[in-house]
């Protein structure tokens, strides 16, 4: 059965010390053994719980001793806290600008491969690759549909100085819009 007491006498010197029981106001012996092996000392006033056993004397005493102080640091010391990483907000700041760095990095280089694959599929559209689309000669040769021109750019001389295409079905100027 657990008893409850205050530490009203302690002998550091010699290990024991005494407990007023709240019950009944005896005072009961204990020794430093029947603490916890925490290494602290008990102190005057503290309020523990204790069990009762038979002492050499024939006399109650206290054991299994417990308590909030047995828990706490030793005086002199801070209580010891677990070890958790130490993150400061500059910290927090600078991964965040790294992040936002390498995500500017990354949509800058998304965006010059979206340029280079539109100027790829231009320069595939073209007759000749060697010859740009502005030097090639084109003439009015008597082709009239879509199928028969080789290039958006050659539909678009036709329909602008040849006569009688018939590659500007809807007439919006857009020659061989299925095509090209």
């Amino acid at each position: 059965m657990a008893y409850y007491g205050t530490i009203t006498r302690w002998l550091d010197d010699k290990g024991y010390g005494f407990i007023q029981r709240q019950d009944t106001k005896e005072e009961v012996f204990f020794h430093i053994s029947d603490c916890p092996a925490s290494g602290i000392r008990p102190q005057l006033g503290w309020l523990v719980s204790f069990e009762l056993k038979q002492g050499r004397d024939g006399k109650a005493a206290a054991c299994q001793i417990q308590g909030k102080g047995f828990a706490a640091s030793r005086p002199g010391r801070p209580a010891r806290q677990p070890a958790r990483p130490k993150t400061s907000f500059s910290h927090m700041l600078l991964a965040a600008a790294v992040v936002a760095g390498l995500g500017y990095f990354g949509y800058q280089r998304y965006q010059a491969h979206v340029a280079i694959a539109a100027a790829d599929a231009i320069l595939s559209q073209q007759t000749s690759p060697l010859e740009p689309v502005s030097q090639q000669q084109f003439s009015c040769d008597g082709r009239q549909h879509c199928s028969e021109m080789r290039s958006k750019e050659e539909a678009l001389y036709f329909i602008q100085h040849c006569p009688n295409t018939k590659m500007d079905g809807d007439g919006d100027g857009d020659p061989c819009e299925r095509q090209f």
